[in-house]
């Protein structure tokens, strides 16, 4: 089971979840860049980090996509919003790409896969906003034949659950940059708890 952790905004940080030996860092991007970040194609590629990067994105265009992955030495690109089939396609041929589907109830989402499952090479599952009661079955009851994530908003409250679940396509977890009480980078304390919880029972 793998762990990736939305949120870095630093070279800072990105050391600490390296060090932390965490699989995936998410960069949240704002078109092709990141404000007030000191991070760069450069100082990424001076230190040599063994974790794979990831470049989250809301509704921007191809080209903004294409900048930040060139300029952030991007591994993966993660579609976070209403980004069409063919521009996960466009940039799947280029990059691979992770979309991230919304979970609005306990029914099988096989209609939302559909048109993604083609162009998209892994899922990211979180709950829609008006969710609030949630059970892992769903993913059992679909049919999902591509590796996926699932939202830390899922499962941290309840991490005997989700070590537990079983699916042939389980990639693992991510964990958001929300703050609060949740693990997260911006939570650092919270986050050393939850990945020694991780660490020690998977």
């Amino acid at each position: 089971m793998n762990l990736k952790v939305s949120g870095a905004g630093n070279l800072k940080q990105l050391k600490q979840l390296d060090k932390l030996q965490v699989d995936f860092a998410g960069l949240i991007f704002e078109n092709s860049g990141m404000e007030g970040s000191d991070l760069n194609s450069q100082n990424i590629e001076d230190s040599d980090f063994d974790i794979k990067l990831v470049g989250e994105f809301l509704n921007a265009d191809y080209d903004d996509i294409m900048e930040a992955v060139e300029n952030f030495n991007l591994s993966i690109v993660q579609l976070n919003g209403d980004e069409s089939p063919f521009l996960c396609e466009k940039i799947a041929g280029e990059i691979e790409v992770i979309k991230t589907i919304r979970i609005e109830s306990d029914k099988p989402v096989d209609y939302k896969l559909a048109d993604y499952d083609e162009p998209c090479d892994y899922y990211l599952f979180e709950p829609a906003p008006n969710l609030s009661d949630f059970s892992l079955k769903v993913f059992k009851k679909s049919k999902i034949e591509k590796p996926f994530f699932i939202s830390g908003k899922f499962v941290t409250a309840n991490l005997k659950e989700i070590l537990s679940f079983s699916h042939p396509d389980f990639l693992g977890i991510n964990l958001s940059a929300d703050g609060g009480e949740s693990p997260s980078i911006n939570n650092l304390p919270k986050l050393l708890e939850f990945i020694a919880s991780f660490r020690g029972k998977r």
